[in-house]
C-alpha cells in the first residue's frame, strides 16, 4: 500500500485511509460527501415558494377544471329541480343509462367519471325514486338498468331545461367559443385518461 515518506513525497497511490491517517490531512470534498452526491454547484436553487404559489393558483388544470365543474354543475341543478330532479348528476345517470351504451357498471362509471360506489350509491337513489328499474337476466349475469315510465316523464319535463342552460352558456361565451371549449374539454380528459393509463 502507498503512503506518505517523512520528507512529503508520495511512495504510490494516496487512498483516503491514507489522508484520514495523516494528522491535520482531510479526505477530499467528493470522497467526503459520497461517491452519489451532487457537488453544490449542481444543485438546484432554492425554490421561491411564492412564486410557486402563484403559479399554482393562476395555471393549473385540476383547479381550474374542478372550480369551473362545480359553477357549471349548480348552474344545471338549480335548472334540474324545477324539473323535479335532485341535482345534475341525476340527469347526468339517467340519460347515460336511457341510452345503454355501456356494458358493465364500471365502464358506466367511467364513461361519468364517477367512482365505481359513488355510482351505485346513486343508482340506488334512483331506484328508490322509481326512476330506475334493474333486472336480473340470472345468476352470475350482471343487472340490466332501465329508466321507467317516471324516469322517461322526468327526462322529458328536464330536456326542455337542459337546452335552455346550453342556450344561455352559448350566448354568454359567444357560439364559436362554446364549441371551442367543448372540444377542448374533451381534448382534456383524453389527455388525462392517456396518462392515466401509462400511454
Amino acid at each position: 500500500m502507498g503512503g506518505w515518506r517523512t520528507d512529503g513525497a508520495v511512495t504510490g497511490k494516496m487512498t483516503t485511509h491514507d489522508m484520514l491517517d495523516r494528522p491535520g490531512r482531510r479526505a477530499p470534498a467528493r470522497e467526503a460527501l459520497g461517491a452519489g452526491a451532487a457537488c453544490p454547484a449542481q444543485m438546484a436553487p432554492p425554490l421561491d415558494l411564492d412564486r410557486a404559489i402563484d403559479e399554482v393558483a393562476t395555471q393549473c388544470l385540476l383547479y381550474r377544471s374542478r372550480m369551473t365543474a362545480r359553477a357549471v354543475t349548480r348552474l344545471y341543478t338549480e335548472g334540474f329541480r324545477a324539473a323535479g330532479l335532485s341535482n345534475a348528476a341525476q340527469f347526468s345517470l339517467l340519460v347515460a343509462i336511457r341510452r345503454g351504451q355501456w356494458s358493465s357498471l364500471v365502464e358506466l362509471a367511467d364513461r361519468l367519471g364517477l367512482e365505481r360506489s359513488t355510482l351505485v350509491r346513486n343508482i340506488q337513489t334512483l331506484e328508490n325514486e322509481g326512476l330506475v328499474a334493474s333486472h336480473s337476466d340470472g345468476p352470475g349475469i350482471a343487472k340490466r338498468l332501465t329508466v321507467t315510465a317516471r324516469g322517461e316523464s322526468l327526462l322529458a319535463a328536464a330536456y326542455p331545461v337542459w337546452r335552455d342552460m346550453q342556450q344561455r352558456l352559448a350566448a354568454e361565451l359567444h357560439e364559436p367559443d362554446f364549441h371551442e371549449i367543448r372540444r377542448a374539454l374533451r381534448g382534456l380528459g383524453k389527455a388525462a385518461m392517456r396518462l392515466q393509463d401509462g400511454d
